[in-house]
């Protein structure tokens, strides 16, 4: 069994998320960030552990750089300088933003230096109300302003940026009056929803994750088999104090896999940790009922018969092609 789990992931991560910076400023109700980095001093990585760790990706054969991680990564001063040393590479560069900080210049910068090939925008209310209900520390119409610029512009430089606008399906949230309501301001705004995750139980404000496992796990014979994602297999993430965590979902580092001040990257992937947490997800060795990937919804769940399904329970999701899902209450 363990040739089969090696088979189906490289021997380096094919695409590696970095938290050059941990702070936000939105306070998204959606989203844990406060408080799991309310009270703590925001961090910097430095330059140069930035820099190997990107060297280190463009020299082993990884696809794309993500210089953002369960942050706002234009509150980096240094923001134009790592995109910019993330491109030098030939990599894909991918950024995930709220938007706040993009000025004219930067947008200019960035699309004349060709900076970023995938821009995902958090805007998650095309309705003033919604938006201000789910990141009450932003603006409306001044976000809604950059994001505009931000696609005129885009759209004169022939389009290079793929601009996604981001939204996520809620309780009580009304998605075809939101993309209405988006399309109005920014007729040819590329409009995504995204199910709501609770970042595994993360989220202190929400308790609609309704998920199976792990309070039923052992009446209803439930096992982890796999992740939708699959993030173990081919995405790396890595926060500003080194340490490299299963995913972007363990806000609270409760499965740390090595830390690459440490260790190369490629070592620490190919490390017995990171072995044992993928022989875990494909339930090749028992799974700790109070393992993260339990209590997260993108977990592929199997019964005694055979039989699989997502682990949660009565709420939305997204499927691949975008298109609204309605998990089915058991």
């Amino acid at each position: 069994m363990m040739e089969e789990i090696l088979l189906v992931f490289n021997s380096f991560p094919q695409t590696i998320e970095i938290q050059t910076f941990s702070k936000c400023n939105a306070d998204c109700s959606i989203c844990p960030y406060e408080s799991v980095y309310g009270n703590v001093k925001h961090q910097y990585m430095e330059m140069d552990l930035i820099q190997g760790i990107v060297e280190q990706a463009a020299e082993n054969g990884a696809r794309r750089i993500i210089p953002y991680l369960n942050n706002e990564p234009t509150l980096d001063s240094r923001f134009l300088d790592i995109l910019r040393l993330c491109k030098s590479t030939g990599l894909e560069v991918e950024i995930s933003s709220n938007g706040t900080g993009l000025s004219e210049k930067r947008i200019q910068t960035i699309l004349e230096e060709g900076l970023i090939d995938d821009f995902r925008v958090s805007f998650f209310g095309g309705q003033e109300s919604t938006y201000q209900a789910l990141m009450p520390k932003l603006n409306f119409q001044r976000s809604l302003e950059k994001i505009k610029r931000l696609h005129e512009m885009n759209a004169a430089h022939d389009s290079p940026m793929d601009i996604q606008l981001i939204m996520v399906l809620v309780e009580g949230y009304d998605f075809k009056k939101e993309r209405e309501a988006i399309l109005t301001h920014i007729p040819d705004a590329h409009v995504r929803f995204f199910g709501f995750l609770d970042r595994a139980g993360s989220v202190p404000t929400r308790n609609n994750n309704k998920v199976i496992c792990p309070d039923n796990m052992q009446s209803l014979n439930y096992k982890v088999i796999g992740c939708k994602l699959e993030r173990h297999l081919e995405r790396m993430s890595i926060l500003n104090n080194g340490n490299v965590i299963l995913c972007s979902q363990d806000w609270k580092q409760e499965r740390v896999l090595g830390n690459v001040r440490d260790s190369s990257i490629k070592s620490i992937w190919n490390g017995d940790k990171y072995l044992n947490e993928r022989r875990m997800i494909h339930a090749q060795i028992t799974m700790p009922t109070q393992h993260i990937c339990n209590r997260c919804k993108l977990a592929i769940l199997e019964d005694t018969t055979g039989q699989q399904t997502m682990n949660f329970l009565g709420d939305r999701y997204v499927e691949e092609d975008d298109t609204k899902k309605v998990g089915e209450i058991l």
